[in-house]
């Protein structure tokens, strides 16, 4: 798929507020001292890293192909995902 900057943003934004809220339960669950915080937060490092790479990108730059655009949203949607 051709992303239009809009809609790459979208995509973005999105795992963003999934991340935002994983990271929410993480800090919930340190607070309350269980050590299920530590993996999740370790987990969310690796989301983290996918959104910097994306957070500015410009799709006309052509830096990223589709399938590499593909890669990492689907990468970091497993790992906002998978969070029990």
């Amino acid at each position: 798929m051709n992303y239009t900057q809009d809609e790459f943003n979208n995509k973005v934004l999105g795992i963003v507020s999934g991340h935002l809220n994983v990271m929410e339960v993480a800090a919930d669950l340190r607070c309350q001292g269980d050590p299920q915080a530590r993996r999740i937060e370790e987990e969310q490092m690796f989301s983290n890293n996918i959104i910097k790479a994306l957070e500015d990108y410009d799709v006309t730059s052509g830096f990223f192909d589709n399938d590499d655009i593909e890669y990492m949203f689907d990468l970091a949607s497993g790992a906002i995902l998978k969070f029990p």
